[in-house]
């Protein structure tokens, strides 16, 4: 019965019963009454016939059920159909002019919340220099904004969970809840990657949220969010675009793979720039856990219309690889197994295809401004081994993960090429022609000779005698620095002690880290009681969904048991690595920028180790 009809809700009506019944033993007889009859037909005919993906708005509804009709047919309007569902609040006056013919109404799961960031204020700065410069060149730019919806979640065979998002909204019965299956214990999932291009407006107080939606699915395993897989996709469209257009801009949430100060993200936007011989390119991003304030991200409660009341779960694999998937308990996890094996990564690949169908199908129905969205492949391994080799154009580069900061010093043309043609912020990055006809490595200006001597560096904010920034006019072409970032500024010293008397035991007892994604630094999680092996399981499924930054405390996720009291000291962005670290023989860090260091950490007996770009700073004491 499970393999046929999967699992049975003890809330299963009788007439339902019957008919697995009579399917499953092959019984023909009669029913006792004509009413029982005529219900056994209708739950056959339910059951049996050809399901259908359901409609995800009024406006869909309203077009599936025009197509359904003959030619000519009069279609009742969107507002009327609005009208005959049943009111989301019965004591408002407006509820009187529903029919309630249509036994739906909305409801939301769960609230949600904003959080605040002192480079809030900063960071809306940024944004609108960003906008009034594109409105400066709207005839020669093109602008992006970037974000990854939440990743969806892929239940196992005969076990879906909900697609949508815990808090938005979903259409359900009047009378009933929507509950779905647990959403965080799975090893498969799906991540949509969303680019709006925006429609530049004349005014920057007009609207910005109108343009094209595209919407790339990604395997999380096997087709992961990586910043080069970024630009690949972004590359793909700026070559579908009719008019060429030779300055982006480009605006984010400012995650691991859109981290401005990240050395991959940079290396990754400098090969767009190269590969569309743009004049200029610059990438901003949000203040921490200021993602809502990405135009892009209202997008998102778009794509949630496709997912409500939607089910997902991969197909079964032949029973040696489902025995192989079953022990991979994290990505991490079935990544090892799809390099030991390819058909094993093959099947994997395979058994989620079909959601990826499901998904490109029930997005591709949804539109912004009566324009439909764009649904993307995934850049392939060959894509992004094409967009990387662009920048050979600089210096040869065997792959994005070999190169960190330190060894920047070992590619000169490179480290000349940044210097002299990048600039480099907290919160943006910029690339530039330089305009020299000497110049071996980005060509001649596509710009009119008059427009790209207009083109300057997008300024930093600077505050004003009433408070706020001071207006781009007024700043742009002049040299300024991001001296007023507050988050850079002096702070005075907080409290970064643990709620009891740290010590090895402590880190033991979870022996698990954290990376900073702002400053790239492993923090230390302590406890004062020993976790499971299944407790730290559970506790790495939660962190990898976990946005975190140096200071963030883990109670906010609420966790429950023993995981409610594992906490991160209170610390700030590039303070030196803690000393318990080394105290519990982790790999070898530097202590100021936590690159890794080669050889044993005992040979510096008395100081803890530095790498050769910060060998300049005062030596930390190891005791």
């Amino acid at each position: 019965m499970f393999t046929k009809f999967g699992r049975i809700a003890p809330s299963i009506k009788p007439s339902v019963l019957r008919y697995f019944y009579c399917d499953l033993t092959g019984d023909a007889s009669a029913a006792n009454t004509a009413e029982e009859a005529e219900l056994d037909l209708r739950v056959k005919q339910f059951i049996e016939m050809e399901p259908e993906e359901p409609a995800i708005s009024i406006r869909d509804f309203r077009e599936q059920v025009k197509a359904r009709c003959a030619e000519g047919t009069l279609i009742p309007s969107d507002e009327w159909i609005r009208l005959q569902f049943w009111p989301k609040c019965k004591t408002t006056k407006t509820a009187l002019q529903y029919t309630g013919r249509l036994n739906i109404r909305f409801m939301v799961q769960a609230r949600q919340f904003r959080k605040t960031h002192e480079d809030a204020h900063y960071t809306a700065a940024i944004f609108r220099y960003v906008k009034e410069f594109a409105i400066r060149f709207r005839e020669h730019s093109h602008m992006f904004c970037l974000d990854d919806k939440h990743r969806m979640k892929i239940g196992e065979p005969g076990f879906p969970v909900a697609a949508a998002e815990r808090g938005r909204r979903v259409m359900v019965k009047v009378g009933s809840s929507f509950d779905v299956a647990d959403h965080d214990f799975t090893k498969f999932s799906m991540i949509p990657s969303v680019v709006l291009m925006n429609n530049i407006p004349q005014d920057i107080t007009e609207s910005w949220y109108r343009g094209k939606v595209y919407v790339s699915l990604k395997d999380a395993a096997f087709e992961s969010s990586s910043p080069i897989r970024h630009m690949t996709e972004l590359s793909s469209i700026l070559s579908s675009l009719q008019q060429e257009r030779k300055i982006v801009l480009l605006y984010t949430d400012g995650g691991p793979d859109h981290r401005v100060t990240f050395l991959s993200v940079q290396l990754a936007l400098i090969a767009l720039f190269l590969k569309h011989d743009l004049d200029f390119l610059c990438a901003a991003r949000t203040a921490p856990c200021h993602s809502w304030s990405n135009p892009v991200e209202r997008i998102m409660s778009t794509l949630n219309l496709g997912l409500q009341c939607v089910g997902l779960m991969r197909e079964k694999m032949d029973d040696e690889f489902e025995k192989t998937a079953q022990r991979c308990k994290s990505l991490k996890d079935l990544r090892k197994k799809a390099t030991e094996s390819a058909d094993f990564k093959s099947m994997a690949i395979d058994s989620v295809s079909h959601v990826k169908s499901l998904l490109a199908r029930l997005f591709g129905r949804l539109e912004l401004k009566e324009e439909k969205f764009t649904i993307l492949n995934a850049a392939s391994e060959e894509m992004i081994g094409e967009m990387m080799s662009v920048l050979n154009v600089i210096e040869p580069i065997s792959s994005m993960e070999s190169i960190t900061k330190a060894s920047l010093k070992g590619l000169p043309l490179l480290t000349k090429f940044v210097s002299l043609h990048c600039t480099e912020r907290k919160y943006s990055f910029q690339v530039k022609k330089c305009g020299d006809a000497a110049c071996n490595i980005c060509k001649p200006p596509n710009l009119p000779r008059d427009i790209f001597s207009q083109l300057k560096w997008i300024p930093d904010p600077i505050p004003d005698s009433d408070g706020h920034y001071k207006q781009f006019s007024s700043l742009y072409g002049t040299k300024t620095s991001e001296d007023y970032c507050p988050s850079l500024k002096q702070k005075n010293k907080r409290s970064k002690t643990l709620p009891f008397a740290s010590s090895l035991r402590h880190v033991k007892n979870v022996d698990m880290m954290l990376q900073c994604e702002e400053c790239n630094m492993w923090r230390l999680l302590y406890s004062k009681q020993r976790l499971l092996a299944s407790e730290r399981e559970k506790l790495e499924e939660i962190l990898n969904d976990f946005s975190f930054t140096c200071g963030a405390p883990l109670q906010d996720l609420e966790m429950e048991g023993k995981l409610a009291d594992v906490y991160t000291r209170n610390i700030s962005c590039r303070e030196p690595v803690e000393k318990l670290y080394y105290v519990a023989k982790y790999p070898a860090i530097c202590v100021y920028c936590a690159e890794p260091m080669m050889g044993n950490m005992d040979a510096v007996q008395q100081y803890l180790p530095q790498c050769d770009v910060c060998k300049n700073k005062p030596p930390i004491s190891k005791k």
